[in-house]
């Protein structure tokens, strides 16, 4: 915000002159004239989505305001040390859930290993039940306790082996899951990047806009 004096030639050679700033400017800018209350032009709000107009009163809360009442130049810098700071905290937020889904994902590994050995076990184990059930069988009649034995052992080797599959199964799952995570992750990391680059940008525009609004202050001195 730029303070003028209220002479009406002063007043007139601003409002003449804000349709035409944003000439000098790569980036889409908004330059508003106001009096005490009330905006009396504004050129470029529409570019920002914003639906105030001329004629509407000025927020309490914005800069406009704060610069008539103190009657000092105000800058409002939209800077990376606001904006691209939480972009890269977001990005490194981004980055530490990447490590810890292929910790994840490594420890699903491992757990492969487990189960196969497992695996193994109940393979063994049912080949054991079945070498004593075939004992049970010579043995006859004396037999007959351990073939009950046996006949358990094997259906406990059964049910390990289709425990085991199921939990395949579901490692299976969560390691498909952790490989469109970490894509997913990937993806918002290198957008937050060009993010916080564009951030960077915006802020040496304005920094572009400040200095030619100082320049503009200086200028309305010499009416």
């Amino acid at each position: 915000m730029i303070g003028i004096s209220p002479d009406n030639k002063t007043f007139d050679s601003f409002k003449n002159i804000a349709p035409y700033l944003h000439h000098f400017f790569s980036e889409d800018i908004l330059v508003s004239v106001c009096d005490r209350e009330k905006y009396i032009q504004i050129d470029g709000a529409e570019k920002f989505g914003l639906t105030v107009k001329a004629g509407d009163f000025i927020s309490n809360k914005g800069g406009d305001f704060e610069a008539i009442k103190t009657g000092k130049v105000i800058e409002k810098n939209i800077s990376k040390d606001v904006f691209g700071r939480e972009v890269k905290n977001v990005s490194l937020t981004n980055s530490y859930i990447l490590e810890n889904v292929e910790k994840t994902n490594n420890e699903a590994k491992n757990t492969d290993e487990i189960l196969e050995f497992v695996k193994n076990i109940a393979n063994k184990t049912n080949l054991l039940g079945l070498n004593a059930a075939i004992e049970a069988v010579r043995a006859g009649e004396s037999g007959k306790g351990f073939n009950v034995v046996a006949t358990e052992i094997r259906k406990l080797s059964k049910s390990s082996a289709e425990s085991i599959k199921k939990i395949e199964n579901i490692i299976k799952n969560i390691q498909f899951s952790v490989s469109n995570i970490t894509k997913n992750i990937n993806q918002i990391n290198v957008y937050f990047k060009e993010q916080a680059s564009e951030f960077e940008e915006i802020n040496a525009t304005i920094e572009n806009l400040t200095s030619t609004a100082k320049s503009l202050e200086n200028i309305s001195k010499d009416y």
